[in-house]
């Protein structure tokens, strides 16, 4: 167990560095007391860059996936908060032996394949044994639908590849894997992250390319979220 929380929390420092940022020029339209009174999750800011990072509580990561060579994934969703842009961000952590190169991602949900290409990736040494390698991507207008998507199909299994240089990374996300997830986008819905402008915004400045059914979204048109998200709080 010791072992398991150290390798988490490793995952998890390594996603609070590679976490994408954007520059800090306006004043957030943010709602902060979405997190009011949650325990469940960590917020730390830096008052000199007006920046707030939001996560969910590391003693909330009880799962993780490990691989037959050892290596070991965790996913981590984090918001990152700044004057300018609010932006929710999807990163999957593999503590790993053998190095996966990591390019792109698939996840399917129900009868839907979505593909994330041009992704955010970094990669850190750890020891002699083992390195963290991430791989994330951004909420913004292109990823409404597969949000919507994810939270009517939250109680089926959900797959997800991860494709690299080297190897590929085939798993399905865990229950607690998928409420995290569900759970920090509520937060970010009921913030205000998803108003229009915020999502426009990073949809012109992103440079993931979102894919639904090998065919490319197009972040121009404007989806409709569901009231899915605020069920996942309670």
């Amino acid at each position: 167990m010791r072992m398991k929380k150290k390798l988490v929390s490793l995952a998890l420092a390594g996603v609070m560095m590679a976490s994408v940022s954007m520059p800090a020029l306006a004043i957030s339209k943010f709602n902060m007391g979405v997190f009011d009174g949650r325990q469940d999750v960590t917020i730390t800011s830096d008052e000199m860059t007006g920046e707030i990072h939001v996560a969910p509580s590391v003693d909330s990561y009880n799962s993780e996936i490990t691989f037959d060579n050892g290596s070991r994934l965790t996913v981590s969703p984090i918001l990152i908060l700044n004057d300018n842009y609010d932006s929710y961000q999807l990163w999957f952590n593999c503590l790993e032996i053998i190095p996966t190169d990591m390019i792109s991602i698939m996840i399917k949900i129900g009868d839907n394949r979505y593909s994330f290409s041009n992704c955010y990736t970094t990669h850190y040494a750890i020891n002699d044994d083992f390195a963290l390698e991430q791989i994330g991507f951004l909420m913004k207008r292109e990823t409404v639908d597969f949000m919507n998507d994810f939270a009517k199909h939250r109680d089926e299994e959900i797959k997800v590849r991860i494709n690299g240089n080297y190897q590929t990374l085939d798993f399905s996300l865990t229950d607690e894997m998928k409420n995290e997830i569900l759970t920090t986008y509520a937060l970010y819905v009921q913030g205000g992250g998803t108003r229009d402008k915020n999502l426009r915004d990073l949809t012109d400045i992103d440079p993931t390319i979102v894919c639904k059914n090998g065919k490319a979204v197009d972040g121009h048109i404007k989806e409709e979220l569901i009231d899915a998200f605020f069920n996942a709080l309670r």
